[in-house]
């Protein structure tokens, strides 16, 4: 008999796995790449590294909701959770409601060029609504933003669903990434 762990994708001790950390690093080093190779006019590997990127926030987002809703359901204790409170920490901005004439707008904005219809004011965007909007964003319509160094714009459309109206997600992906390593250390 082995002693080595044979424990498949579970856990120990109910804790979320460690390529859930090592995920949230591949998007920060993804976002540096993409801003080199996007400012490089590099366009093949700024498509390369956004395609391996959206894989690690797709397991991201579905990590990270899930805990919250395990803990949500203790909910003597959900109030006061640590992963709470590192849910509603600010990443971005949010447009809630999109008139068709905004999504038209958005759609014909070029490649780099992300950003807010004029005269709209965004609300702030927390981490537990950026993971929701990143889980079920619209494929199609994504756009970016990038500026300084280090400074990289998600921009996502979420489509209606449940009742609720088209939304766009302004996403900075710094402040996310450090926002997802402080929910990461609560689950």
């Amino acid at each position: 008999m082995t002693t080595r762990n044979t424990g498949f994708l579970v856990a120990l001790n109910g804790q979320s796995p460690r390529n859930l950390r090592d995920s949230i690093r591949c998007v920060g080093n993804a976002s540096l790449g993409f801003i080199e190779s996007w400012l490089s006019a590099d366009v093949t590997s700024a498509e390369e590294t956004s395609h391996e990127a959206f894989g690690h926030l797709d397991y991201i987002a579905s990590e990270l909701l899930r805990q919250r809703d395990v803990k949500r359901r203790q909910v003597a204790t959900w109030a006061a959770s640590p992963l709470k409170a590192a849910l509603s920490a600010p990443v971005g901005r949010l447009m809630a409601s999109v008139s068709p004439q905004d999504l038209t707008w958005l759609q014909a904005q070029q490649r780099g060029a992300g950003g807010f219809p004029s005269g709209i004011v965004p609300t702030p965007l927390s981490l537990g609504t950026a993971l929701t909007k990143l889980k079920h964003r619209d494929t199609v319509t994504v756009n970016f933003l990038v500026g300084s160094p280090r400074s990289h714009l998600l921009y996502t459309v979420t489509t209606p669903g449940m009742g609720q109206a088209t939304s766009v997600a302004e996403v900075d992906i710094s402040k996310l990434c450090n926002a997802c390593k402080a929910a990461a250390s609560h689950v």
